[in-house]
């Protein structure tokens, strides 16, 4: 019977169709509807941002859970509003309309980040591994880097990994940390200044430090215990 209702309405007489049900037993009735989803939005967006930016940023795109949105079907247009003055992340609106007319409005998260030269590997660099001037290089990545990422390659130089890093990786400060510089056991040199006086003798290191580490060493000729910073 509804069947029947929606074809009069439609202005398509009962007795010209022939119904056959489906073997669930049951018949969906619509409206003329379609999508909008996040790949639409995203891909209007970057080309937007693309557009107003140029070759000399990284964009980023983030459309949130409001999406896939439903719509009358019609001529589907997607206007994002007016772009970014410059770097950083920004909040947008994306105006959806249907055959000219306004229906909706979404909101999305962008990026505008400059491109600039990172630190990557050269070659393979094996988990703890002091870092040569040969092993790295700077290079502008074709997506936006991970954060923390080095920017300066004597920044990197001297560090040891903490994980094996593949060539073309970007260096980041998850990667890398201080070198052991003294272990225990170590013979170092202990300076001590007052003034215009400086005294040195040799100790004995008691514990590992990296430069700037306090750590505790014996006096090799007294014997005594002292804390000292490497």
């Amino acid at each position: 019977g509804q069947i029947e209702v929606r074809l009069r309405q439609a202005r398509i007489h009962p007795s010209t169709v022939e119904l056959i049900p489906p073997p669930g037993g049951s018949v969906t009735v619509t409206t003329a509807t379609q999508e909008v989803t996040k790949e639409m939005v995203r891909t209007i967006v970057l080309n937007q941002l693309q557009e107003w930016a140029g070759a000399d940023f990284h964009v980023g795109v983030e459309t949130g859970d409001a999406l896939p949105l439903v719509v009358p079907l019609g001529q589907l247009d997607l206007r994002m509003d007016a772009p970014p003055q410059g770097p950083g992340n920004y909040r947008t609106n994306v105006s959806v309309y249907v055959d000219g007319q306004r229906y909706r409005t979404i909101q999305v998260r962008v990026q505008l980040e400059p491109k600039q030269p990172v630190v990557v590997a050269v070659k393979d660099i094996p988990m703890g591994t002091i870092i040569l001037p040969e092993a790295v290089d700077q290079v502008i990545p074709e997506v936006s880097p991970p954060k923390e990422t080095f920017f300066e390659l004597a920044a990197v130089i001297g560090l040891e990994t903490q994980r094996t890093i593949k060539k073309g990786d970007p260096i980041t400060a998850k990667d890398v940390t201080v070198p052991l510089l003294i272990q225990a056991g170590d013979t170092v040199v202990i300076e001590a200044v007052s003034g215009p006086i400086t005294v040195r003798t040799l100790g004995v290191a008691l514990q590992n430090g990296k430069l700037g580490d306090v750590i505790r060493v014996e006096n090799m000729e007294s014997h005594k215990e002292i804390m000292a910073q490497i």
